[in-house]
């Protein structure tokens, strides 16, 4: 099962999850983003990086692609800032060390031992996309896609873990569903732990949640899966697929538990890992979410 090496020290009982938290929140800090680099060496005003992200939601585009399609930066500056970025780097390793949680000896051991585990686990490898489903080429542009999403637009990164068929929907702790029509009819969902959806809330990059409905916990989300979706319908019309998508419903866990679908519906799960909490996207293929309300 894909992980990441946080999640790694932490299901073996090398770190505390509190520790791990606060690894990871160093690490963040210290990342520089393209943004924030052009930024600082005058390629771009603030205003200019608002104008990019808008961009960005609108189309699965890279900070820098988004950049140079608006004109507001050149590919060979874009590549400078990359170079930038890379130089400066910061490995969640070295911020372990430097925090005192573990000794640079037991964090290169450790390491060595989880990409021993990859290889031997066939991480690096392709999907493997259920026999049953009609709709492969639509579950491989949401994988790729869900990868990118997370990480441009809440500053997580995940790995797809697996790929499932199931008849239940799991609501961690948000589940967030929007219809679909036209060459692919069915639901699309999004499920979220408590502490993806802690992290969306605050991480989700170039959206003004004074501009979200009520600015609770769930039009957030909604707005997050809203995007990814549109982006989505986008991939999908470039093979062909010509959809539509309703506004999306959000069910708190403790007002809609799991979602379940009746015989001769199919869901198709794609499972998340990230270092702060669950997540999965659900495809099903011939619903419809009635009277959502």
């Amino acid at each position: 099962m894909a992980k990441f090496f946080g999640q790694y020290l932490l299901e073996k009982g090398v770190l505390s999850r509190e520790q791990l938290l606060e690894a990871l929140t160093k690490q963040r800090e210290k990342v520089q983003k393209i943004g924030e680099l052009a930024v600082r060496k005058g390629y771009l005003k603030p205003i200019d990086v608002e104008t990019i992200q808008r961009e960005q939601q609108k189309r699965d585009l890279y900070f820098g692609e988004a950049a140079v399609r608006l004109n507001l930066l050149t590919e060979t500056q874009v590549k400078e800032l990359l170079n930038i970025q890379k130089a400066n780097h910061v490995y969640l390793g070295d911020v372990i060390v430097d925090l005192k949680f573990l000794p640079r000896k037991s964090v290169d051991e450790e390491l060595k031992k989880f990409l021993e585990e990859e290889s031997e686990g066939g991480i690096s490898g392709e999907i493997k996309i259920p026999s049953s489903c009609l709709h492969p080429e639509l579950l491989h542009t949401a994988a790729d896609l869900s990868v990118k999403h997370f990480r441009r637009f809440s500053s997580l990164p995940v790995k797809i873990s697996s790929i499932l068929e199931s008849r239940i929907l799991e609501n961690f702790q948000i589940l967030t569903l929007i219809n679909v029509s036209g060459d692919f009819k069915g639901v699309l969902s999004l499920s979220c732990s408590k502490e993806v959806v802690d992290h969306i809330n605050r991480n989700f990059g170039g959206v003004n949640l004074k501009e979200v409905a009520g600015n609770s916990a769930e039009d957030v989300v909604s707005e997050f899966f809203n995007i990814f979706c549109g982006n989505l319908m986008l991939k999908w019309l470039e093979v062909g697929k010509a959809c539509e998508i309703s506004v999306p419903y959000s069910f708190i866990k403790t007002k809609q538990k799991d979602l379940k679908v009746g015989n001769g519906y199919r869901i198709f799960i794609l499972d998340l890992e990230s270092t702060e909490g669950k997540i999965s996207f659900g495809f099903i293929p011939d619903f419809t979410l009635q009277n959502p309300a």
